[in-house]
């Protein structure tokens, strides 16, 4: 058993011996602490982890698909081919995040950071990236943007895959 500690008060308790690979779809994970954690392959598909402190946490291969990381605080965290399809991020801190090949098609971002965050081979076809704060973020040809969207213009720096 694993207890995940939230802020609220209102702990967590997950039948399983490791959070890496975990199924937390559906949870109430509201002001979480997972600060550094192996998260890796872990679902979290419609949980609710608002304001939840998951910084240098590693989510390598997770589906946090329709889930709530509204003003969440994941800076140097990994979302390394993360599935993050229709997830809010809305005013969340992703500076130096890696989400290199991750999924962020319909994600809502407005007002989120993603200063210094790695967005090789991302879909970040995703709402409000206009207003997210993207400077010094480092991006490949093959990151897909919304149409229109000129990367360089919200201080994206653009790399050749083989930097």
């Amino acid at each position: 058993m694993v207890t995940i500690k939230c802020q609220t008060g209102d702990d967590v308790v997950v039948g399983a011996d490791s959070l890496s690979g975990a199924d937390l779809s559906g949870l109430n994970l509201h002001r979480a602490i997972l600060d550094g954690q192996n998260l890796r392959g872990a679902k979290f598909v419609a949980a609710e982890l608002r304001s939840a402190w998951i910084e240098r946490a590693d989510l390598t291969g997770c589906d946090l698909s329709n889930s709530n990381l509204f003003s969440a605080v994941a800076t140097d965290a990994l979302f390394v081919g993360a599935q993050l399809r229709a997830a809010v991020l809305s005013a969340g801190t992703f500076d130096r995040a890696d989400f290199t090949n991750a999924d962020l098609q319909s994600a809502r971002v407005g007002q989120a950071s993603f200063r210094g965050a790695k967005l090789g081979g991302a879909n970040l076809r995703c709402q409000g990236l206009e207003k997210a704060e993207l400077e010094q973020a480092e991006a490949d040809p093959s990151t897909r943007w919304p149409d229109g969207f000129v990367p360089e213009a919200h201080g994206v720096i653009m790399r050749n895959r083989a930097e």
